[in-house]
């Protein structure tokens, strides 16, 4: 099986134009001009196959920065004034229903096979909720405390995965954890004591915020 895996390898990349093939002391070595993969094989007994990829490590890297970027932007969208035409009770729903919209209209395309399971069904539940929660807390209050709150998710992550999953966790887990929530409700402590809160800003705000981050 691992042979036939190699062979397919091997054809799929001669085929390849342009591709550079270098035989060198019974190895073989294919080289893909533009820095895609290399492959190389071993002639013995026990062949050894290794693909490195260095422009795939560039375009991870860029999508996560731009990810970072879409993600943070949130706050600022969720409170311009282009928003005013929608009422602030359903402005939450509103953004939330054509955030998922447009996600979908543009990742529909990237789909390659459609595939379902059960599971799924309470996935896409928690990240309506999620969706929803998260949205409507950046705008009936605060969006830095919001994205303070949600940034919690890791701990109740290390707390569900010790309680449900019987998970093993070792002491620096707990640490991580807990240096985290220390520092993220020593912010939340000094904002709140020292920052007069907005009259539009709703009480139950926060508590939408911690239930995003629990989805």
């Amino acid at each position: 099986m691992f042979r036939q895996q190699i062979n397919q390898l091997v054809w799929s990349a001669f085929t390849k134009v342009n591709s550079r093939v270098q035989i060198r002391s019974r190895s073989l070595s294919i080289i893909d001009p533009q820095d895609q993969f290399t492959l190389s094989i071993a002639s013995n007994d026990s062949p050894s196959l290794s693909i490195s990829s260095r422009s795939t490590t560039k375009t991870g890297l860029i999508l996560i920065v731009v990810a970072a970027v879409l993600w943070s932007s949130s706050g600022y969208f969720t409170q311009t004034t282009l928003l005013d035409v929608w009422p602030r009770e359903a402005r939450g729903s509103a953004i939330a229903f054509w955030r998922a919209f447009f996600a979908l209209f543009l990742l529909l395309p990237l789909v390659r096979k459609v595939t379902y399971h059960w599971a799924m069904l309470p996935m896409m539940a928690c990240f309506v909720l999620m969706n929803w929660t998260f949205l409507t807390a950046m705008v009936s209050g605060s969006p830095t405390n919001t994205i303070w709150f949600q940034n919690l998710a890791p701990a109740w992550v290390l707390i569900g995965s010790v309680v449900f999953l019987k998970q093993a966790t070792e002491f620096r887990d707990w640490a991580m954890m807990a240096t985290c929530v220390t520092g993220v409700l020593f912010i939340l402590v000094m904002e709140f004591m020292h920052v007069e809160p907005s009259p539009e800003h709703r009480w139950w705000s926060p508590f939408l915020a911690v239930v995003s981050g629990l989805m």
